[in-house]
């Protein structure tokens, strides 16, 4: 549990470095010719404070021992894992805000190699948030009840983004006019990782749909729990058919990728897919939260999850 609080308590402060610097290079772009050389001096600080919260995250889980043995339950492995990623994800990204900070200051010297150079590497921006996503949903995951709905939708989940990660990694090679060789290697991995997403994602469905029948049943302690797992029902099966579609669009990745045909000219329509895919899981979020929060007011109890 501290392996699990440790890691999410991390992948906020990488999250939140990280949009501090997004907000500052919008700055940038937004203001006029003279503030420019001011918003970039903000952004240089802002760079450099978050590489220093960077390095306290890096030293905090360097301290965090491995603690699973071979026979231990998955949950351990799972925690270890969080560790272990949520480490390296820190790592990379004070490596991206290193590469950003080199990229405006080139071109504030019009030095167009190392402008290039560091160009080419922030692209990875976006790999990184999706990451994020999926360690974040996977910690969540563990926090629930071993055998639950929501277990079983946060690892469904966390395994999409996993998915996802794999697709923004390769997409950057199919992303240019004309498309750059992708090596064989980087196809295989990619493929490996959405089959490994989705069959993690297939499991977790199925063990979705059994927690939901089950809890569907289970006696509340009053008639206004009752009343409210019943509003949240049609919720769940909304969530269900969600994470169908989401695992289609996974399913339309790997497809052409393990064809050998790449994804030249079809990453308009798949990002399309995970925008409408985040779309409806946050409005299915906002009703969940909404009836719940109308719940505890008649109850005055806080909601089950």
């Amino acid at each position: 549990m501290q392996g699990v609080t440790a890691s999410l308590a991390s992948v906020q402060v990488i999250n939140d470095v990280f949009q501090r610097v997004l907000v500052d290079i919008e700055r940038i772009d937004s203001v006029p010719d003279d503030q420019v050389a001011g918003a970039l001096d903000t952004l240089y600080r802002t760079v450099a404070d978050g590489r220093q919260e960077l390095r306290a995250v890096v030293v905090r889980l360097s301290a965090i021992p491995p603690i699973a043995e071979a026979d231990d339950p998955p949950d351990l492995h799972v925690a270890d894992q969080m560790v272990a990623m949520t480490l390296d994800q820190a790592r990379r990204m004070d490596r991206l805000l290193a590469d950003i900070d080199t990229m405006f200051r080139a071109m504030e010297a019009g030095d167009e190699a190392k402008l290039k150079a560091s160009a080419a590497s922030t692209r990875n921006a976006v790999v990184f948030m999706a990451e994020s996503m999926a360690i974040r949903l996977k910690g969540m995951a563990v926090l629930y009840p071993e055998g639950s709905f929501d277990r079983a939708i946060a690892f469904a989940t966390g395994c999409f983004y996993e998915g996802v990660t794999a697709y923004y990694r390769i997409s950057f090679s199919y992303d240019t006019d004309p498309p750059v060789a992708v090596s064989q290697e980087a196809v295989d991995a990619a493929t490996s990782d959405l089959a490994t997403a989705i069959a993690c994602m297939q499991a977790n469905q199925t063990e979705a749909r059994f927690a939901r029948r089950s809890e569907a049943e289970r006696p509340m302690a009053t008639a206004s729990l009752t009343r409210l797992r019943d509003s949240l029902e049609p919720l769940r099966g909304d969530y269900l058919n969600n994470l169908a579609f989401a695992q289609t669009i996974l399913v339309k990745i790997r497809e052409p990728l393990l064809a050998g045909r790449g994804l030249s000219g079809l990453m308009g329509a798949l990002d399309e897919d995970i925008v409408a895919y985040e779309a409806r899981n946050g409005e299915i979020a906002e009703e969940t939260m909404r009836l719940n929060q109308s719940s505890s007011r008649f109850t005055g109890r806080a909601p089950p999850n």
